[in-house]
């Protein structure tokens, strides 16, 4: 439901600014879709990127997409 991802939207947003690239990706994907917070695809850009940056491979097929 998406009041469980409001929680874990609370939880990856701590862990995606104390640089943790699978949180980062997690948060990411909720902006994009719109899971637990408002849908942001600028938003969602900022974390796949400084996740991209730290390795996360699957962060960088995401934001390579999203660019076009």
């Amino acid at each position: 439901t998406n009041k469980n991802y409001e929680e874990a939207v609370r939880w990856w947003e701590k862990s995606a600014n104390q640089n943790n690239a699978d949180s980062q990706f997690s948060l990411a994907n909720c902006y994009e879709k719109g899971l637990g917070t408002e849908q942001s695809i600028e938003k969602a850009r900022y974390w796949y990127k400084r996740a991209a940056i730290q390795g996360h491979q699957i962060a960088k097929n995401v934001l390579n997409m999203l660019l076009g």
